[in-house]
């Protein structure tokens, strides 16, 4: 599911691997989430939904489905766990609607860094389950929000290319939505910048242009479709 982001001056994009993370706990009430604003230091961090002591059903759905405990319940042994991106998240019970909702919100983490120099915004980390496909947008001092990278996944087109760093490559495999494969031979890792990468390193990522050009074209008939 893409969502959206904002930022200020994005010049690299991240998806870490998932550090120690903190945990919210939010009881379940009759009829009440506690607490119902949440606010997560950074992206990795977890929220967890507790059943105690309540007589009539209840479960958690945000808006979209980006997380959903499942059919109402008044188990007191239940419990619902999420690991969060970057964002602000509306949820409620479907049992009560808006009478029983709440909001998890949560700051993406920056690494500062000097003047000139680029900086790296974290707004999902490889554990998170609550969207790790965003639109994100940049600006400069008080000038306009300009589209940095749109959903960069969803236009990869099945053997077709994308750029990591520069060196283009063929993707081979689309797992999954928000994933893209890719094959590296050993000259690729010898004469490219590549072979040293590990897991969590920082990347640059182009998408294909066909891909992008096929969305557009295709984006009315997707929209009348709705």
């Amino acid at each position: 599911m893409r969502r959206s982001m904002t930022l200020a001056i994005f010049l690299a994009l991240l998806v870490t691997a998932p550090a120690w993370a903190g945990v919210t706990t939010v009881n379940l009430g009759d009829n009440f989430f506690d607490p119902d604003n949440a606010l997560l230091a950074a992206p990795g961090e977890q929220v967890t939904w507790e059943w105690p002591n309540n007589s009539n059903l209840h479960n958690v759905r945000q808006d979209k489905k980006l997380f959903y405990s499942g059919s109402a319940t008044s188990n007191s042994n239940a419990s619902f766990t999420r690991t969060f991106s970057a964002g602000s998240f509306h949820y409620y019970c479907e049992v009560h609607g808006n009478a029983m909702d709440g909001l998890v919100r949560v700051k993406p983490s920056t690494e500062a860094a000097p003047p000139s120099d680029s900086f790296t915004v974290t707004w999902a980390t490889s554990g998170s389950n609550t969207g790790n496909v965003f639109d994100v947008q940049y600006k400069v001092g008080t000038g306009d929000w300009t589209t940095w990278k749109t959903d960069v996944a969803a236009v990869s087109v099945l053997h077709g290319s994308i750029a990591v760093d520069g060196v283009s490559l063929t993707v081979n495999a689309r797992p999954k939505r928000g994933i893209v494969q890719v094959s590296l031979i050993p000259y690729t890792l010898e004469v490219t910048t590549l072979g040293r990468a590990r897991v969590g390193t920082r990347v640059h990522l182009e998408a294909d242009q066909v891909g992008k050009i096929v969305r557009h074209v295709l984006a009315p008939y997707r929209a009348a479709r709705r």
